[in-house]
Parts: structure tokens; sequence; C-alpha cells
């Protein structure tokens, strides 16, 4: 038996790994560029401005961290169905990230080795981590459990 499978919180549902929380990160990567962006008071608008299209299909996962981060008793039942859909959203914006990034390489008129080669890492990254979210039952199980509410006790 997988010893994971009994790490469980104060809830009694498992303890989502600080890797999952990595890699749905991993994932909103252009949301932290957005705020390192209006922390350091740089444009939002423009050609050097906020990256608004990658940033719209993130947001599924967004969405995901915050329902993980709400993951308790009280929790609304769009938190625990938003959960509940980890798998799906995750996958969703790796396909959303790999065509932006396929299209971000396809227009490009300036071709620089390092860019480049961290966009391609980054997709390396973005189809791993939704590989992973399919393949390992840890993972798919973690996306199973929420903790019970108060009308289910």
């Amino acid at each position: 038996m997988d010893e994971r499978l009994l790490d469980v919180d104060r809830y009694g549902v498992l303890r989502v790994p600080g890797l999952v929380w990595v890699s749905l990160i991993v994932l909103t990567r252009h949301w932290f560029l957005f705020f390192f962006m209006v922390f350091t008071g740089q444009a939002l608008v423009g050609e050097k401005g906020a990256p608004w299209l990658p940033m719209l299909a993130q947001l599924p996962v967004v969405l995901l961290l915050l329902a993980g981060g709400r993951r308790m008793p009280e929790a609304r039942p769009m938190i625990r169905q938003i959960w509940r859909m980890g798998p799906l959203l995750v996958s969703v914006t790796a396909v959303l990230n790999l065509a932006w990034m396929a299209w971000s390489l396809y227009v490009s008129d300036d071709w620089r080795l390092r860019p480049e080669l961290m966009l391609v890492c980054f997709s390396v990254l973005d189809t791993l981590i939704a590989w992973s979210t399919f393949t390992s039952q840890h993972v798919r199980q973690i996306f199973t459990e929420f903790p019970a509410g108060s009308e289910a006790k």
C-alpha cells in the first residue's frame, strides 16, 4: 500500500503534497509575472504589458489553487466542484499553455536561444504535470477528497 495515502490532514482527507502545489504554481506562471509587474510599477498595457491571453488561459488553475486553499468543511459547493474537476482543469490549462507557446514561437520575428529554450522547458513541464495528474493514483485520489461539510455529519 502507498504510504502517501495515509497522510491525512485534520479533516481526515489526504493532505496536498508540496509538489502538487508547486506544479499548480508552475502552471500559473504568468499570474506571478503579472503580480511582479504590478509591484514593480511596470506598464500593464501595450507591447511590454501584462500577458493577458496566457493569464486567461491559466485562469482554470488559478481557480483550482483558490479552491485548494479553501479545502475546509465549511466550503461552498462550487469550491468543492472546482476541486473535484482538478485533473480536467490542469489538463485544459496545460494544453492552452502549449498552444500559447506554439503561437508565440510561430509569430516570433527574433529568435534567441535562451528565451525559446525556456519556453520549451516550460512546455515540457506543463506536459509532465498534466500527465502525472492522470497517471498518479495518489494525485487522482487527492482531487476526489474534500472535507465533509457540516450537513454531511
